[in-house]
């Protein structure tokens, strides 16, 4: 989980170093250089390609497509930290997704946590000028088209292969990118592109190395670990892209990190208890 953690921060960094090309040009990359490197994996271990539950993988494809544009764009606009710490707000939509539409409970306390996530928002909106109302608009909804696509994951769990429902999200968000990219294309360098096949693979390693980390049965253990990402985000902001956080800024990413981190016990404890 911590290795995964660290490919997806390095992923981020590429995107963000890259801001000279349009999002949708790195979207587009990212998940076109997947769909090779996934697709290659399936036919190695003689997998379906194609799954038995074609809309939900798509519609989960789609909901990716949506979350990771936005997450992108966020990346470009945003500093390194704000953005990641605010996309983790995804756990948070996942839980309350699960209650209203597929009627899963939601204790009490999980409630006040939610609460004190959005706190932690407003803080780090509150005292981060660089942040635009838009913007945040723009980091919330993808965080939330995260959600769905989490909740759309745990109803095909133990029903497809999880590097087939890996394989559908650059598989829709491929085509879905190249009208934007009809529309505005801008050609990247030689070093563009090995830092563009550099981000996939770091992806694609980070996807599959949580997979085996959540596999392992020991959920309890390794979740916490994920929002570490947040503290590689501060680091690599500061150090790389010389970025600078008021202590108000990082107070409300604290707020935030610590709510993610006491529901996701609670749903935890809510899972074991449902499993006995």
């Amino acid at each position: 989980m911590c290795l995964s953690v660290v490919f997806f921060a390095l992923a981020n960094v590429i995107v963000k170093q890259l801001g000279h090309l349009p999002f949708y040009e790195l979207v587009f990359f990212r998940s076109a250089i997947s769909v090779v490197m996934v697709g290659a994996l399936l036919k190695q271990y003689n997998m379906s390609f194609v799954g038995t539950h074609k809309k939900l993988l798509l519609l989960r494809g789609l909901m990716g497509t949506c979350a990771l544009t936005l997450f992108f764009y966020s990346l470009q606009n945003m500093p390194l930290a704000s953005a990641t710490s605010l996309q983790y707000m995804s756990p948070i939509f996942t839980v309350i997704i699960a209650q209203v539409f597929f009627g899963e409970k939601v204790k009490s306390i999980q409630w006040l946590y939610f609460f004190s996530a959005f706190v932690g928002v407003m803080i780090v909106k509150g005292f981060d000028p660089e942040i635009t109302l838009f913007e945040l608009a723009a980091i919330l909804t993808s965080a939330f088209f995260s959600g769905i696509a989490y909740n759309i994951i745990k109803q095909l769990k133990g029903k497809e292969d999880p590097l087939t429902i890996v394989f559908y999200f650059p598989l829709v968000t491929t085509p879905v990118m190249i009208p934007f990219l009809l529309h505005h294309w801008v050609t990247p360098s030689f070093l563009d592109v090995s830092l563009l096949t550099l981000m996939a693979a770091l992806t694609v390693c980070a996807q599959i190395l949580m997979t085996k980390a959540y596999q392992s049965g020991a959920m309890s253990q390794i979740s916490i670990f994920k929002y570490v990402g947040v503290l590689f985000a501060i680091a690599f902001g500061y150090f790389i892209f010389d970025e600078s956080l008021s202590i108000m800024a990082l107070l409300g990413i604290g707020v935030i990190i610590c709510a993610l981190v006491l529901n996701t016990r609670e749903s935890l404890k809510a899972e074991a208890s449902v499993e006995v």
